[in-house]
């Protein structure tokens, strides 16, 4: 990865070099979330990401934000799964497959490492990873840290960027036990560029993504965009003799967005009439903030038979997701009473829950040196409510309040013969 990706790439870029995987960036690599990436023909939604086996996804349609969740420079490896996965898969769309991203370990050497680059476009990074030793013995401690801070002009006009990024991970032996620590922080803010026309592909070339005239829909001020992530877990590795073992792995992830859009397009977006105090003819925009949390837990026994191994496990999450959507004269700055039924600003404000319980079982046949099969099972019990107190065009005949579960037992087998 440290070799072939860009060092300013999101995860989607490193996943670019592999079969069947395709992620687009117009605006450059790390500084454009890449909106249109599909796994084999599954969009983003319809397959899993996953750091160290924990997965990660906007609750509200498990789509990805692949510029605020770990750039290149903090991955090891990754592994593309382009099966539906086994019972110890988590995640709400294995059956698209999955990306599953690997954080970089703790070196057996302690070192202090200084990197920078520079590219086209006025690209620039530079950043640290401090380090100590791996631990060998128990009773010892080994810490990895690495800080990094991005900047852009972009690939598209007046399109420029900025990231911070900083990675902290711990592992800890305590007699037999192994415990990992990581947590991560990206702040990302940006012009979100939008889609141009072929006129303005023709007129102004194809870097064209904005101009700073304030009277045009296509200001680029009027899309103005902040971000920020967190990601963190403790997971604990016990051994329960010589055949058994016990993991269990508690985690958190969060996301904020804040952002500038237009109420139209490029092309016109004009305030209209009927609204006191304004002009007709200023810019109509939105003014969208989205939050998420996550919190959740994964615990699993695994015991090793003759003949193969049994692995039992239990898998929930809880969400908790904010979202609201305000109209804004971008000219003036000032909010205005777009949704007229309401005689408010809001097209909409709500909160919603997302609870999730898998409890899992796998078993693993080692039925010949070259031959094993796989027999796994998960029963998932999903339920999602939502909470309005503002809603302009969607769920008719309800007063904001929805509750919906639903249940399923999804059973799998994966059998691999080897020839050679």
């Amino acid at each position: 990865i440290q070799q072939v990706v860009s060092p300013v790439g999101d995860y989607g870029a490193v996943a670019n070099l592999t079969p069947s995987f395709v992620s687009t960036a117009p605006n450059g690599p790390g500084f454009d979330a890449a909106k249109n990436q599909s796994l084999r023909g599954f969009v983003d939604g319809q397959f899993n990401v996953t750091l160290d086996g924990i997965p990660f996804a906007d609750p509200d349609n498990f789509q990805h934000h692949s510029t605020s969740y770990f750039p290149a420079a903090e991955l090891d490896h990754m592994v593309l799964d382009r099966s539906p996965g086994t019972a110890e898969d988590l995640g709400y769309a294995s059956f698209g497959g999955s990306v599953n991203l690997y954080s970089e370990p703790i070196p057996a050497q302690a070192h202090a490492t200084a990197f920078a680059s520079y590219g086209s476009f006025d690209t620039s990074l530079y950043g640290l990873t401090l380090n100590t030793a791996a631990p060998q013995d128990s009773g010892e401690v080994g810490v990895l840290a690495t800080a990094q801070q991005t900047q852009s002009s972009g690939a598209m006009n007046l399109s420029h960027g900025h990231k911070d990024d900083f990675l902290l991970k711990g592992v800890a032996t305590v007699g037999s036990a192994r415990i990992t620590a990581l947590y991560s922080y990206d702040r990302y803010g940006f012009y979100n560029p939008g889609s141009v026309t072929t006129t303005d592909v023709a007129l102004y070339g194809s870097s064209y993504g904005y101009n700073d005239n304030p009277s045009s829909p296509n200001y680029f001020r009027y899309s103005g965009t902040y971000r920020s992530a967190d990601f963190g877990y403790v997971r604990v590795e016990l051994p329960l003799g010589s055949q058994a073992s016990v993991q269990e792995t508690a985690y958190t992830y969060s996301y904020r967005n804040n952002g500038l859009s237009l109420k139209g397009d490029q092309t016109a977006s004009p305030l209209g009439s009927g609204f006191p105090g304004l002009s007709a003819t200023d810019i109509a925009g939105k003014d969208s903030r989205e939050t998420y949390r996550t919190v959740g837990n994964d615990v699993r026994w695994r015991y090793s038979l003759p003949v193969g191994t049994v692995l039992l496990g239990v898998w929930a999450e809880v969400d908790r997701q904010l979202e609201s959507r305000v109209a804004v004269d971008l000219t003036t700055g000032t909010p205005y009473d777009a949704n007229r039924g309401m005689q408010s600003p809001f097209y909409y404000d709500f909160g919603a829950h997302l609870h999730t319980y898998q409890p899992y079982a796998e078993l693993a046949w080692q039925v010949s040196d070259r031959w094993n099969m796989t027999f796994g099972m998960r029963w998932r019990d999903v339920t999602r409510d939502f909470d309005a107190s503002v809603i302009q065009n969607f769920l008719p005949g309800t007063d904001g309040t929805v509750r919906r579960s639903v249940s399923s037992s999804l059973p799998s087998f994966d059998t691999t013969y080897r020839l050679g």
